[in-house]
């Protein structure tokens, strides 16, 4: 099954970092992003979109009758307690006449939908290119939830790099508009505008009224809830039970890093509020991701920030990014948060970062994990991987040394820090040849430490690790 190729040309976050040194490194897999929502279906059921963002850069051309093409397959598959309850899969073909006029800006979007109960999931996307032979994944675990009726409720929201008129009814299209899907969920100088889908469900009608008004509000606040945009509410007629909201907010304003963005939907008859948040990025090139003292302590503003910021949290969402700040944790911090309810447990995380105050900030935090989840995400999250784990602790290097699978060596990277306690190495080894680089050794006194890492990188005639030191 063949589907057509949109390509969406705009700058999306570079987290490859700005290196002082580094040396090319043989491709081995496909980096793509994948961000999902979900709306109602029929009575009992729920409607999951699944939404992918790759660069053009990814895939290898070859010559195809004077041209040249690439070819690449996508298969999405939907676990329920290891079974497979859902699966799709097709190939998309891309052509050039010229494929060194392709660049890493050039994004192809693509999408999958099922109708499924609700409950838990895993899901899992498999990206090949046909022509190298090689693959990347992405999985995450769901919980699909029915949007049953009675109260006020907004649907998922779903980042868009743009809604307009649809020509002709196409795999993005809704109601007539084609919204193209923001995977990456990230925007800048050359994607200013922040576009946004969502359903509104469950408006209660009047006794012996025309249909009345609701109010939309929407917002950006930073990863600490300081509220940086918020135009003018917008009232429209309720045109019944259920609605649609399509619209956009001007973000190029702000610095790289990353923010919420946040819909409030008010029923002007009833009352009745719902309201919707969701993360997402902006990258300016140029911009500097160290704050000053005066946006460190802004940032915590007397704590209410942070507190606004846990109060809107499920606590599934608060044991998800628990699961992420205990890499920085202490010991009796772990202790207070496994034994605490779910009350105690807004507690812990807003004291974390009290306790954190002048060393690192909430945001800078989330960046750091989010350049892991988008860099290293596999069969497991990317701030789960050595590097991830690094990455957060000690922010990004100011230098990366790389180099590639040989006859004799494996894969590695030496990641150095020049201000951490007078410089500090860490060195990782793709022992396995799945681009899962551990950590082997590090110059850092709390790390770990093994001056003979080099036998981890030579390769042996039999292919093993060199018996050097062992």
């Amino acid at each position: 099954m063949y589907k057509f190729l949109l390509v969406i040309p705009f700058l999306i976050l570079n987290q490859s970092f700005e290196l002082h040194a580094q040396t090319q490194t043989p491709k081995n897999f496909i980096a793509f992003d994948m961000d999902y929502a979900t709306f109602r279906a029929s009575k009992g059921m729920v409607h999951l979109e699944i939404y992918l963002l790759v660069s053009r850069t990814e895939f290898k051309f070859i010559p195809d009758s004077g041209k040249y093409h690439s070819e690449h397959n996508i298969e999405v598959r939907v676990l329920r307690n290891d079974s497979l309850v859902a699966h799709d899969n097709w190939n998309r073909i891309d052509r050039t006449e010229d494929p060194n006029s392709i660049r890493s800006t050039q994004l192809l979007p693509d999408f999958s939908d099922f109708v499924l109960s609700p409950g838990s999931y895993n899901l899992l996307v498999t990206m090949t290119d046909k022509n190298a032979g090689i693959s990347g994944k992405r999985q995450v675990d769901l919980v699909l939830t029915e949007y049953e009726e009675g109260e006020l409720i907004i649907s998922d929201l779903e980042f868009a790099t743009e809604i307009k008129e649809a020509e002709k009814k196409g795999i993005f299209t809704k109601y007539g508009r084609d919204i193209i899907p923001n995977a990456s969920s990230t925007y800048g100088i050359e994607m200013p505008v922040l576009y946004i889908y969502c359903e509104i469900y469950n408006f209660k009608s009047v006794d012996g009224e025309e249909p009345s008004n609701y109010q939309v509000e929407y917002s950006v606040t930073d990863l600490n809830g300081k509220e940086m945009i918020k135009p003018e509410p917008r009232v429209h007629k309720k045109p019944g039970s259920s609605t649609i909201e399509m619209g956009g907010l001007n973000v190029v304003s702000l610095k790289s890093k990353g923010y919420y963005f946040r819909i409030k939907v008010t029923d002007l008859a009833t009352g009745a509020v719902a309201t919707r948040s969701k993360k997402y990025f902006v990258y300016r090139p140029g911009d500097t991701q160290e704050l000053t003292d005066a946006e460190q302590i802004s940032g915590f503003g007397a704590d209410g920030y942070i507190e606004s910021v846990y109060t809107e949290m499920s606590l599934k969402e608060l044991d998800d990014e628990w699961a992420m700040m205990k890499i920085l944790a202490y010991k009796n911090e772990k202790k207070l948060y496994k034994g605490s309810d779910e009350e105690g447990r807004r507690q812990v995380m807003q004291k974390y970062w009290q306790e954190r105050r002048g060393q690192i900030t909430r945001d800078e935090f989330m960046l750091r994990a989010t350049i892991a989840k988008q860099q290293w995400s596999g069969l497991r999250p990317g701030w789960r991987t050595d590097r991830g784990r690094v990455m957060i602790t000690y922010g990004k290097p100011d230098e990366i040394e790389r180099e590639g699978h040989s006859i004799n060596s494996r894969p590695f990277e030496v990641w150095r820090y020049f201000g951490i306690d007078g410089g500090i190495e860490f060195v990782f080894v793709d022992k396995q040849g799945f681009s899962n680089f551990e950590l082997v050794h590090s110059t850092s006194r709390n790390e770990l430490q093994d001056y003979n890492w080099i036998r981890w990188i030579q390769v042996s005639s039999t292919g093993q690790g060199a018996a050097i030191g062992r």
